[in-house]
């Protein structure tokens, strides 16, 4: 007599993912940077219970590769713009910035920059996606230097655990 012993819930989400994944439907990509709403992930396949919990939100920080940016190549020119309007500043404040610089910019260098900014994204980060799954599979990659090299690293074991 055979006991039907009912599936845990990370059991059904390997089977459904590996599945998905050995499927060709999704591709994982060496990305560490990209942010993503969860309905990328779920309209793609994988379990709403699963990357539900994986949504955050982050802050860019102000610096170039540090924050999220609108249209990448508008963003650069107005942070480089911005940069030297903060040094302008703080030089004319004994190097200190005031409470209220952001209104000393300006308006020319300002209303773009602001155009392009980001201040802050709520969805998925593809890493920590991929750290997910890499813990859901039960797999470690080696450590590496730049999250695109971590990202591949993550895929590559998965890629072999699956064997695909």
């Amino acid at each position: 007599m055979t006991q039907n012993i009912p599936e845990t819930e990370s059991d059904l989400w390997r089977k459904q993912i590996g599945d998905l994944l050995k499927s060709g439907k999704y591709v994982l990509e060496r990305d560490g940077w990209t942010m993503f709403e969860a309905e990328h992930f779920i309209e793609a396949g994988f379990p709403k219970d699963f990357i539900e919990p994986l949504v955050e939100t982050e802050t860019s920080d102000g610096t170039w590769k540090g924050s999220y940016w609108k249209d990448e190549n508008k963003g650069i020119i107005a942070h480089g713009k911005m940069q030297e309007a903060a040094r302008k500043i703080a030089d004319n404040n004994d190097g200190k910035m005031p409470d209220d610089w952001l209104e000393l910019v300006p308006r020319e260098i300002r209303d773009p920059f602001l155009e392009v900014y980001i201040p802050e994204l709520k969805g998925v980060n593809y890493l920590r996606f991929l750290r997910a799954l890499e813990k859901l599979f039960g797999v470690k990659s080696e450590s590496y230097f730049g999250r695109g090299s971590q990202a591949g690293g993550i895929i590559k074991v998965i890629q072999e655990k699956l064997q695909y």
